[in-house]
């Protein structure tokens, strides 16, 4: 290895070092406080989803928490120690899963309480996500599973907790009902349970919501708060809603392209080979196009999401002239003008590049000057490829950015969740659709022409909800969640609204719209003659038929094919409806339209709709719910809890 390329390398090395050095100062400044004596108390508390980094400063006050901090500082002084637990805290949108973040709070938390010295006495609180991950903190060293002692925790305070149960912890202020969206926690808080207070705003989802009164809500909550393992059907569910945009720096897309053409221009014109200098500029042109590649990935995740969801795009495209929606269509609309696949291919080859230099191959240094002016014309070429990203101004990628990184899980919860409406009204009409599908043919094939009008007629009619909820949606991926959220609700209606939803997600539903349409034209055609009286034309008009015929059989047939079908026995415990759901899912095994069509016209039952309609009821409640700042709104319990952790220290 030449003796430049040595060099960049320790210089590479040296950056890292420092750079690791100074990303580890807030996380052992902890260890260092217990080395170097201690004081009586210590406050630790963990922010919500978004509200710190895992690289923070422990001891700056960040989010919710912040006047409960400070409030602990004032009353107690310099006999208290406050820190804030720096972690992950995303969801869905820096590679990691909720569960995922979550338990990079929980390691976090068990670090920092295990290097506190041993005389301290510890007051706990999270809100939101840090709530989630303080409490199992909590309920771990309540049940002598703990990094420390039970006796050493004067109090705890969970605010907007996911796993909140009234039954293991006392409330401060009005009790909510239910209980966390994330379900609670087995065991609760074992010895801590009297010092453990919960704090639930009116209508927060998050910490309030009911197993008896919104089943749906509930069994989907579980799911995409649960298991962070990615080899089980719930961790895959919940990881196909993440986007890793932790490495994307598309607000300086313009000036990283920029930079990295001035420097890849300036080893094209007469750099020595082999100098400290050129090993800085080819190592800035690797960083530059590994950029490049950090911010473009998760593009093409999205866009590849999009092209599933269509009905995700036009809500961005129809969003109010500068809102952060309209902005993150703009983004959309520029990263489609370009070959992403192409830019990321050749973003990709010029890093590599970079670093075969950097590292003194035999092809990069037989190439020698040869190599570092091939560095220009790629650089160039990504510049072109970019251009449309580059144009954008930083306020329209700055807010563009913002919904991007959670655009699936927000698109595929308001599906979930809204999708309700579309299966009550589909659920009250498939009986009549599957049972003109069946009577169809035999009608045109009677030559009874009014009949089969009729029977177009209404499937035509009765389709136009499933086609309104169809729209646009991933109904495969929302079907996949549904289940899998099933074995949660015992009512067993979420079964039922995921195998409707299953079924329709194997329909064309778009050609069989197109094939009932057609079929009507041609009966109304059909019918028109044969009110004149002309039999042979109304006969002849029906040969127009026998190509519709045949493709809405094949439409139809995809109901029962494009996937395992479940089985009653994965369905979770019996329930209410466990009569009616083994039916179901039999004849959708068996491609039973007549089954299916009995099974479904017990669901829709006085009893079936209604509770079905209640789940549509529970998709409105939840929207409502992101409209509004229920769970933001904890000015009164920031206070509760701030005044709860003082008379804990000072009892």
């Amino acid at each position: 290895m030449k003796q430049w390329a040595r060099r960049a390398i320790v210089g590479v090395v040296a950056a890292v070092s420092v750079t690791s050095t100074v990303s580890m100062t807030g996380a052992g400044q902890a260890s260092a406080l217990a080395s170097s004596g201690c004081t009586p108390y210590t406050a630790v508390l963990a922010p919500g989803t978004w509200e710190t980094t895992s690289t923070a400063d422990p001891y700056a006050p960040v989010g919710m928490l912040k006047p409960v901090g400070d409030g602990l500082q004032q009353k107690f002084g310099s006999g208290i120690t406050v820190m804030y637990v720096p972690y992950a805290a995303s969801a869905f949108d820096q590679g990691l899963a909720y569960a995922q973040s979550k338990a990079t709070l929980v390691s976090k938390i068990t670090e920092m309480l295990s290097g506190l010295c041993g005389s301290t006495k510890v007051v706990l609180a999270g809100y939101s996500q840090g709530a989630d991950g303080m409490g199992d903190v909590a309920s771990a060293i309540g049940n002598g599973r703990g990094p420390i002692a039970a006796d050493r925790v004067l109090g705890v305070g969970l605010l907007s907790d996911p796993r909140r149960d009234p039954e293991a912890a006392q409330e401060l202020g009005a009790q909510q009902p239910g209980h966390g969206l994330a379900g609670v926690r087995p065991g609760g808080f074992g010895a801590l349970a009297a010092v453990v207070r919960s704090i639930c705003g009116e209508g927060d989802l998050y910490c309030s919501v009911s197993e008896s009164a919104s089943p749906f809500i509930s069994s989907i909550g579980q799911i995409l708060g649960g298991n962070a393992d990615k080899s089980t059907p719930q961790g895959q569910l919940s990881q196909s809603l993440v986007s890793d945009f932790s490495r994307a720096d598309l607000t300086g897309i313009a000036s990283t392209v920029s930079t990295l053409g001035d420097r890849a221009r300036a080893l094209a014109t007469g750099s020595e080979v082999g100098s400290l200098g050129t090993a800085t500029g080819v190592a800035g042109v690797g960083a530059g196009a590994s950029s490049l590649v950090g911010t473009l990935s998760p593009l093409q995740d999205v866009q590849n999401f999009v092209k599933n969801n269509p009905g995700a795009a036009q809500t961005l495209k129809s969003a109010p002239a500068g809102s952060p929606e309209s902005s993150a269509a703009k983004v959309l609309d520029a990263a489609g003008q370009i070959d992403i696949v192409g830019a990321i291919s050749s973003a990709a080859s010029l890093a590599n590049l970079a670093s075969q230099i950097l590292a003194g191959s035999s092809a990069a240094q037989s190439g020698g000057a040869d190599a570092l002016g091939a560095l220009s014309p790629r650089a160039e070429q990504l510049a072109s490829a970019t251009a449309p990203l580059r144009g954008l101004d930083t306020s329209t990628l700055t807010q563009g950015l913002g919904i991007l990184k959670l655009l699936k899980p927000n698109t595929i919860i308001k599906q979930v969740t809204n999708i309700g409406s579309g299966v009550a009204q589909t659920a009250g009409n498939m009986p009549q659709i599957l049972d003109s599908f069946a009577k169809l043919p035999g009608a045109i094939a009677a030559g009874d022409i009014n009949g089969a009008h009729k029977l177009a007629g209404d499937i035509n009619n009765l389709f136009s909800p499933v086609i309104k909820m169809a729209a646009g949606v991933d109904l495969g991926l929302v079907a996949s969640i549904i289940n899998a959220a099933s074995v949660f609700d015992p009512s067993g209606w979420t079964t039922i609204a995921g195998l409707i939803v299953g079924v329709l997600a194997n329909l064309d539903i778009i050609r069989i719209a197109n094939d009932i349409g057609q079929a009507q034209e041609v009966l109304w055609g059909a019918v028109d003659k044969l009110a004149k009286g002309d039999l042979l034309g109304a006969g002849a008009a029906m040969t127009g038929l026998a190509p519709v015929g045949i493709d809405l059989a094949a439409a139809v047939a995809g109901m029962f094919t494009g996937g395992q079908k479940l089985d009653p026995s994965q369905l979770g415990q019996p329930g209410a409806v466990d009569t009616q759901r083994t039916a179901l899912v039999s004849a959708v095994g068996n491609g039973d339209l007549g089954g299916m069509a009995s099974a479904l016209t017990s669901i829709a039952g006085s009893k079936g709709v209604g509770d079905l309609l209640e789940v549509a009821r529970q998709g409105l409640d939840v929207a409502s719910f992101y409209a509004s700042n229920a769970h933001t709104d904890y000015g009164q319990g920031v206070q509760l809890l701030l005044v709860f952790l003082v008379g804990q220290i000072g009892s």
